[in-house]
């Protein structure tokens, strides 16, 4: 063989297997990241890809798919033209938490590029409550008083999914507010702080505090909103019926005051001229008014103040403790 062909044999080696070296060690990357891979639904977001080092592209081809979105430009799940594509567009879907875009460069026409072809995939945590309930910690339904009250309500902090786990983001990130609507029904309630008539309000933290009115209760509802995201996302929406009471009275005779009570607990004639009762505070709730009424008031008893004038069989006090007189006298 001739000495100056075994030269430059040897040369055309040295130079493909440089070439192999160089195109081997070739990574592509899809970026932005965004925010630890936090991404928001229904929002376009352009991703292009990048490379560790310069490839020679000659020829090559490129698919991108996406799972969890569409592209924009085809509104698909893949992009596959027949050319080298180098950004696309997605918008990820609402009611998903998990979203990925997956890049492969193939049939490149030079031996260097065909050395870089793969494929790279990244995983996008979608900022999607659409889902999501939010929860409370309070005995549901709450019971209150009838009249003017004021009623605090909170519920738990909405973590976004997949957020504050050791395999997706760490950190955990919250919604940004919280939506509180009242009845429609019961146009007397109100926000406290803010303007009568306002049916809705967005707070910062999970609680609200509200004043209620009138004998009747009602369900106030509240949802989670990720404002960070255009457009917003919200939770589903969580309903926290609030109940309006009244102190039930029963009779309890008493050694001290009381008169005679049989062992049916009927009233008896004979030893006092008085009757104690006494109604029970409802559970949990402080009563700052009792309703007395007689039933079934056959002897025509009527409550009477000290002043001797005689009222109706019905009588509001502030005290716990009332006493009727068997003989139609009644002493506040």
């Amino acid at each position: 063989m001739n000495k100056n062909l075994i030269i430059v044999l040897a040369f055309l080696g040295i130079f493909a297997n440089n070439l192999y070296s160089q195109s081997s060690t070739q990574n592509w990357f899809i970026s932005p990241l965004g925010q630890a891979g936090l991404v928001c639904p229904q929002f376009p977001i352009e991703y292009g890809i990048s490379s560790s080092a310069n490839a020679d592209i000659t020829g090559c081809r490129t698919k991108w798919l996406v799972e969890g979105g569409v592209f924009v430009a085809t509104n698909s799940t893949e992009i596959d033209n027949g050319n080298f594509t180098k950004s696309a567009t997605v918008r990820w879907n609402n009611g998903v938490t998990t979203g990925k875009i997956t890049f492969t460069v193939y049939n490149c026409s030079k031996v260097a590029s065909n050395t870089s072809t793969g494929g790279v995939s990244t995983i996008y945590y979608i900022q999607s409550i659409t889902n999501e309930t939010p929860t409370t910690r309070l005995n549901l339904p709450l019971q209150t008083e009838k009249g003017r009250r004021t009623v605090s309500l909170s519920i738990d902090a909405m973590k976004i999914p997949n957020t504050g786990e050791t395999d997706a983001i760490t950190s955990s990130v919250y919604v940004n507010q919280y939506e509180w609507t009242l009845p429609n029904n019961r146009p007397e309630w109100q926000f406290i702080g803010q303007p009568a008539g306002t049916r809705f309000i967005r707070t910062n933290n999970p609680t609200v505090d509200i004043y209620v009115d009138a004998l009747n209760g009602g369900d106030v509802t509240v949802r989670g909103v990720v404002t960070a995201c255009t457009p917003n996302n919200f939770s589903k929406v969580l309903a926290l019926p609030i109940q309006r009471i009244t102190p039930t009275a029963s009779p309890i005779a008493t050694t001290a005051v009381a008169g005679k009570v049989a062992a049916n607990g009927a009233l008896e004639c004979g030893v006092r001229d008085s009757i104690v009762f006494r109604s029970p505070a409802p559970s949990g709730l402080t009563a700052r008014r009792y309703y007395w009424r007689f039933t079934n008031n056959t002897a025509g008893y009527k409550f009477v103040r000290a002043n001797g004038v005689l009222k109706d069989t019905a009588i509001t006090t502030t005290d716990s403790i009332t006493e009727f007189s068997k003989k139609k006298r009644f002493i506040l």
